[in-house]
C-alpha cells in the first residue's frame, strides 16, 4: 500500500514538474509537434496552462467565481482530490489507504458521467487540502465554496454542522446548475441513498 502511494505521488510529481516546463501553449504545442512529449504529457500540461490562465483571471476579478468553475470543467482538471480510508495496524501505525468512500467515490462517478476530464486523483487526508485544486469530501467546507486561489470544494466537514447534505448531493446539483447533467429521477434518488448511508 505504501508503494502505491509513492507510486502515485511520483507520477504527480513529474507531472507537477510538466506544468512548469512550458511558460506558454505556443512553447507547448512547439515541443509536441516535434515530438519531444507524448500525447498524455501533451494534455496534461495543456491543461495544467489553461487551469493556470483561469487561475489569474479569477484572482484579478476578471471573471466571476462560477465562470471560473464552468470554464475549467469545460477544459479538463489536473486533478482531483479526495480523502483516503484509514488502515488501524495492530502495532498503532495508521496508513492511508488509496481508498474514498461511497460519498466521495459517488463524486467521482457523478464527473465521470457528466464527461468531465481530469488526469489524476489525488488521496488526502480527511479534512486536507491542495490550494489550487478541486476537492471531494475533504478540505473542511460545510458546503459548496469557491476560494480565490481557484481551489473548489464540494463538501460537508465543516466545523459548524451544516444541513443533512453530502459531498454527492452538493457536486450533483452544481452539475445540473451548471448544465453538465440533466436533472434525472434515478440519479436524485442515487444521490439522497449516498446521502442517508453518509449521515447515519
Amino acid at each position: 500500500h505504501t508503494s502505491t502511494l509513492v507510486i502515485v505521488g511520483l507520477i504527480l510529481f513529474f507531472m507537477e514538474g510538466m506544468n512548469g516546463k512550458y511558460q506558454s501553449l505556443e512553447n507547448l504545442e512547439e515541443a509536441f509537434g516535434h515530438g519531444d512529449i507524448e500525447l498524455d504529457e501533451f494534455e496534461y500540461a495543456k491543461r495544467g496552462l489553461k487551469t493556470q490562465e483561469l487561475r489569474e483571471k479569477l484572482s484579478g476579478g476578471e471573471i466571476s467565481r462560477e465562470e471560473f468553475l464552468r470554464a475549467e470543467l469545460q477544459v479538463g482538471l489536473e486533478k482531483l482530490v479526495v480523502h483516503g480510508d484509514y488502515l488501524f495496524q495492530e502495532n498503532g501505525n495508521v496508513e492511508l489507504k488509496l481508498r474514498p468512500d461511497l460519498d466521495a467515490m459517488t463524486s467521482i462517478y457523478l464527473m465521470d458521467l457528466a464527461g468531465i476530464n481530469y488526469s489524476a486523483i489525488e488521496f488526502q487526508h480527511k479534512g486536507k487540502w491542495v490550494p489550487g485544486a478541486i476537492h471531494f469530501d475533504t478540505g473542511g467546507r460545510k458546503e459548496f465554496t469557491i476560494e480565490d486561489d481557484g481551489s473548489v470544494f464540494f463538501d460537508h466537514h465543516g466545523k459548524e454542522k451544516g444541513e443533512f447534505t453530502s459531498a454527492a448531493q452538493i457536486t450533483y446539483e452544481k452539475l445540473v446548475e451548471l448544465g453538465f447533467l440533466n436533472k434525472e429521477e434515478w440519479l436524485d434518488k442515487f444521490t439522497a441513498f449516498v446521502t442517508e448511508i453518509d449521515n447515519l
